[in-house]
């Protein structure tokens, strides 16, 4: 059998035995906790993604409005529900597969307990402001000599937090949240309740007999005689 060499990851492997698994001549080796690290790789940067969603778009150049921040915040947790969502799936699959508790313990070292309890236990937590991403509004507001947007946004983020802290992972998609920053839409248009018209001649009305002479005048006339002149 022919000897391959390290892979960049430090594993030794067979190019006979290699070929022969793609051929399905025998069963490949699965290593849970290599493919486990992976998946904490993939999960920590799906985290920062979607934080940086809310402060890319929050603590950008210019003028924010206070909505906008609100709206960013909800986005970010939407985009981090997935990531959170998807993890969860990968920590069952390493169930399925037998990992060790001390590979399962090792392959997620590099995360907080209370992030991988919470995500096993389909325990959504949304995003905590810090101190330093309140800080960056102050002084981006301070810069620019405008009021700080976070005074605004803020009791409606704490308000949105506690509601999407709620959220189960086990639901199948991000549900929706609406901006308490936005106005209120109206479904249907009003309805006037009276029209505009001049009021009706009440000597034509009390007289029916006038009535017949009617067909010999021309609309103009007629409309005249109805609603008055002038």
């Amino acid at each position: 059998m022919t000897k391959g060499k390290f892979d960049e990851y430090g594993q030794s492997f067979e190019f006979g035995d290699e070929f022969q698994g793609l051929f399905g001549f025998r069963e490949v080796k699965v290593n849970p906790e290599r493919s486990l690290q992976f998946k904490v790789a993939d999960y920590q940067r799906g985290v920062r993604e979607s934080r940086s969603l809310f402060t890319r778009e929050a603590l950008r150049g210019g003028p924010i409005d206070p909505r906008d921040v609100v709206s960013a915040y909800i986005n970010a947790n939407r985009a981090l529900f997935n990531v959170r969502k998807e993890f969860g799936k990968d920590l069952d699959a390493a169930e399925v597969l037998n990992i060790s508790p001390l590979a399962f313990s090792s392959a997620t070292g590099r995360l907080s307990d209370i992030d991988v309890s919470t995500v096993r236990g389909n325990i959504f937590r949304p995003i905590e402001l810090s101190s330093e991403v309140q800080q960056a509004f102050a002084k981006n507001a301070l810069d620019i000599g405008v009021t700080n947007p976070l005074i605004t946004a803020l009791p409606a983020i704490s308000q949105l937090q506690s509601q999407i802290g709620q959220v189960s992972l086990s639901e199948p998609s991000f549900p929706f949240f609406e901006n308490p920053l936005l106005p209120i839409t109206q479904d249907t248009p009003a309805t006037p309740t009276t029209l505009n018209l001049p009021s009706i001649d009440a000597n034509i009305v009390n007289n029916p007999g006038a009535a017949g002479s009617f067909s010999n005048l021309t609309t103009q006339q007629k409309l005249e005689i109805l609603f008055g002149r002038g």
